[in-house]
């Protein structure tokens, strides 16, 4: 399964996570398209990924969408989707989502 994971803001909660998603997901198998951003922060990591703009859209092979943030994070992702039909997953690393579907002490 093609996952591809935004974080719309590098709070260390949020890179935290990611990393902890990232982590699960390679152990997993999946291949990942991160957003550029994020790959900043994964340079202690010698693996490639597969990487989308931000400001774009995401590739149609995708299966899912990992949005790591909050509720405004989860919004944003939805512009990468667009009509693709791609589902996305929330994942709030904040204090309070109303629309993100996973809370961060999934990963602890």
């Amino acid at each position: 399964m093609n996952i591809a994971i935004y974080c719309a803001f590098d709070t260390p909660a949020t890179i935290e996570y990611a990393k902890a998603t990232i982590a699960y997901l390679e152990k997993e198998g999946h291949p990942l398209s991160l957003d550029k951003r994020l790959i900043n922060h994964l340079t202690e990591k010698p693996k490639t990924y597969d990487v989308f703009n931000p400001e774009g859209t995401i590739d149609s092979r995708i299966d899912f969408l990992f949005s790591i943030g909050g509720d405004g994070t989860l919004l944003r992702s939805i512009t990468f989707v667009k009509d693709s039909q791609i589902p996305i997953l929330g994942i709030n690393t904040g204090r309070l989502g109303f629309l993100t579907s996973l809370q961060k002490e999934v990963f602890e």
